[in-house]
């Protein structure tokens, strides 16, 4: 199987160590970090990973993590696009469903291995 890209968009570098970390157990992985929005915009448009983790709280808001998964699910139909945040409550699970996001995973989840089970649930078939 070809190495899978997978584009990881958090603030925390030691967030995006973690998961790394997790990530590496799917086996083939090539992960791009980038710690904000606009890097992941770039990167989807050069690199073009069929699946997107992301965080949707960033220093600006919830608004521009929303904002980045709705215009991430237009641009790219088939793209694969993982909310892993801290926030989970209002309406933030349906919220990002409803816009673009495949699934949405709480970085608190005490389910073993809930992050890894979900990409690999996703990850298109090569």
């Amino acid at each position: 199987m070809p190495q899978l890209k997978v584009l990881l968009v958090d603030e925390q570098e030691n967030v995006r160590a973690v998961t790394r970390q997790k990530l590496q157990e799917l086996g083939d992985v090539a992960i791009i970090e980038v710690s904000n929005v606009e890097d992941a915009k770039l990167a989807l448009a050069t690199e073009r990973p069929p699946v997107v983790i992301t965080e949707i709280v960033f220093r600006q808001s919830w608004r521009t993590g929303m904002g980045f998964v709705g215009e991430t699910r237009k641009a790219y139909p088939s793209v694969v696009i993982v909310v892993l945040t801290t926030k989970d409550e209002r309406g933030m699970p349906d919220t990002a469903l409803r816009i673009g996001a495949t699934a949405f995973v709480s970085k608190m989840s005490r389910v073993p291995n809930e992050l890894e089970d979900t990409v690999r649930e996703y990850i298109p078939h090569q």
